[in-house]
């Protein structure tokens, strides 16, 4: 058995206040090893990291300090508070163990429509049904891919 490994990281946005928005990020975890990325001048901050079971979806510790799925409605609404206005917000986290699976997952959240985050997750080891959709709902919005 081998651990899942890979990366993750944000687009880089504009925040209101930085250090307003720093005290509620560190509130949420996206993993052990996350790096803020800040530039004062414009207010940009963007994340990244290496980490053991990369996850876009952000999480929290409950009471007993174990930790869980952030609810991703609250997530946002907060989220958007800190944001400028236009701003959009994405994460993307990938990784595989061994190259026998591959995960993949994105969270994209826009501040003018708070109550609509989207999040995604696939892997390789979707079954063929859920790929067959992913496939026709592509073709039928005219996306290639």
């Amino acid at each position: 058995m081998a651990d899942m490994y890979g990366a993750l990281c944000s687009n880089t946005f504009t925040v209101k206040d930085i250090e307003k928005f720093k005290a509620w990020f560190a509130a949420y975890y996206f993993g052990s090893d996350i790096e803020l990325f800040i530039r004062e001048e414009g207010r940009h901050v963007s994340f990244g990291s290496y980490e053991q079971y990369p996850c876009a979806h952000p999480r929290r510790y409950d009471e007993d300090d174990d930790l869980i799925d952030a609810d991703l409605e609250t997530f946002a609404k907060e989220l958007c508070e800190h944001l400028e206005a236009g701003e959009v917000f994405t994460v993307l986290a990938g990784g595989n163990e061994k190259l026998r699976y591959v995960s993949f997952d994105q969270l994209i959240i826009a501040q003018e429509h708070p109550d609509k985050p989207y999040y995604e997750h696939y892997s390789s080891d979707d079954d063929n049904g859920r790929l067959i959709k992913l496939v026709l709902a592509s073709h039928h919005s005219g996306k290639e891919g």
